[in-house]
């Protein structure tokens, strides 16, 4: 989706204030949990502060400046995720994305289905800190994304086993792209199991049929292992 957070890093302080506020207020209207509207709070008021800092004369330093940088980097990722999250929504309307400081899908588009096929998702073994997983049309050869597709949704599980049902796994992150590095859940020991799922988006959110569920082990370098599907 284009890019519809303010360009001026002051002007983000106020507008994420908003959103933070509107989806603290019923996160469940947006799709989202309790949990995610603490959470936003807490790197939004971490990067007013850093923000502020940054430009008062008497607390202005270079160290300042790069926490308020990365501070607002964090929060950045942190609303497209979001975003994303409440756009894909069932029944979403114009009113809700309105007070989020989001754009309804426009009427002059040609709506879209929601895509037909799964993504096949690969992920690289990893020894260190990161994995990198690619997402691919698995109805024809190379990583584009099918057409009709805008970007794609992943989960995190981290267990023995995929859990079967979608409300069991950790919303990971939107993207839009096809190969990208991401980094393993913080604080497990080696050997845990760390599985991913993911499926295609439509412009307007509409999500498609999930991927094969696939999984690495902290700190070994496993081949990656694919759920059987249930019979």
């Amino acid at each position: 989706m284009p890019d519809f957070l303010p360009r001026r890093a002051a002007d983000m302080v106020d507008w994420t204030r908003s959103f933070s506020q509107a989806i603290g207020d019923d996160p469940t209207a947006y799709g989202l949990s309790a949990e995610d509207a603490d959470n936003y709070a807490v790197l939004q008021e971490a990067y007013a502060l850093a923000y502020r800092r940054s430009q008062d004369p008497s607390t202005r330093s270079p160290a300042q400046v790069q926490a308020k940088d990365s501070a607002l980097k964090a929060l950045k990722e942190r609303t497209r995720q979001l975003a994303w999250r409440v756009r894909g929504t069932p029944g979403m309307d114009a009113g809700r994305l309105a007070r989020l400081g989001l754009k309804p899908p426009s009427r002059n588009r040609r709506a879209l289905p929601a895509p037909v096929s799964s993504p096949r998702l690969r992920l690289t073994p990893t020894i260190g800190s990161d994995v990198v997983l690619r997402l691919e049309d698995r109805d024809r050869l190379g990583r584009a994304k099918p057409r009709g597709v805008a970007g794609a949704i992943v989960m995190v599980h981290v267990g023995d086993a995929p859990p079967r049902e979608v409300k069991d796994w950790t919303f990971g992150f939107g993207t839009t792209k096809t190969r990208l590095s991401v980094p393993l859940p913080e604080g497990l020991s080696p050997g845990t199991q760390v599985w991913y799922v993911a499926w295609w988006q439509s412009p307007t959110g509409q999500p498609g049929p999930a991927s094969a569920p696939v999984s690495t082990r902290v700190g070994f370098d496993l081949a990656p292992r694919v759920a059987k599907r249930a019979a």
